[in-house]
């Protein structure tokens, strides 16, 4: 199990998993970037949470709204 602690290690890690469902290598991740744009639908971003789950052991919150950012993917993880 891995443990992310600051929002950095999250962004961090959102950026891997992105790279890792999708098979790209992106430069740089930021909070604000917008999720589609990355070319993730709704459910790449169920899959993003079930990865977190996978490697921390935490259960992430279920969203309220659309998510739409990294950031919002972020303040999902516990």
């Amino acid at each position: 199990m891995i443990e992310l602690i600051t929002r950095e290690d999250k962004l961090n890690f959102v950026k891997s998993a992105i790279e890792e469902l999708k098979g790209t290598k992106l430069e740089s991740l930021h909070e604000d970037s917008m999720l589609l744009e990355l070319g993730l639908d709704s459910l790449d971003i169920v899959e993003l949470q079930m990865m977190y789950e996978d490697k921390t052991g935490k259960i992430a919150k279920d969203p309220t709204c659309a998510v739409l950012t990294p950031g919002q993917v972020i303040d999902l993880m516990v």
